[in-house]
């Protein structure tokens, strides 16, 4: 069962100051297929990205993650929930995934991900919030083949923490 929270994004307060030379920065990139937000802990990451988002008024998907979501399975469900509240197309083929996903091979899924990303009708922008929660290979392989595949109308935003950020300070 997903939890719904998970896939919404954090709601920008109306008395929030915008920080006008990052959001600049993001609209110079707004038509690039990576965009990575890194700092450490309680920096605005999130909530600088979610303000963007508003700014930008574009469909997204976001996606919260949290460490039980380094099993494969748990993450691709929420992985694919949230590629579809980002997109208006129906896309009935994850579900095929989920049904097949014990049958198939990492790099399979991988490839049919891809694909059914590649042939939607509306551009996809996937949000993936405290990315460096997940410790899982599979996984990693996933983000770096959709980072490397020259997928139409697809934008990935990543939000990470500095490694070792917390020791710095």
């Amino acid at each position: 069962m997903i939890l719904e929270t998970k896939l919404n994004r954090p709601r920008v307060p109306k008395d929030l100051l915008p920080r006008t030379h990052l959001l600049e920065k993001l609209n110079r990139n707004r038509d690039t297929p990576l965009i990575l937000v890194s700092a450490p802990t309680a920096y605005g990451k999130s909530m600088l990205i979610s303000q963007w988002i508003d700014s930008q008024n574009y469909d997204y998907g976001w996606l919260s993650i949290d460490e039980s979501m380094n099993e494969s399975s748990i993450f691709l469900t929420y992985f694919t929930e949230a590629i579809k509240n980002s997109s208006k197309s129906e896309i009935s083929a994850f579900d095929d995934i989920h049904q097949n996903s014990h049958f198939l091979s990492a790099p399979a899924f991988i490839n049919k991900i891809i694909n059914t990303i590649n042939v939607l009708d509306n551009p996809v922008r996937l949000v993936l919030d405290d990315y460096h929660l997940i410790e899982n290979p599979v996984i990693h392989n996933l983000i770096d083949a959709l980072i490397q595949e020259p997928i139409q109308d697809f934008q990935l935003i990543i939000i990470t923490q500095l490694p070792n950020a917390a020791a710095k300070l």
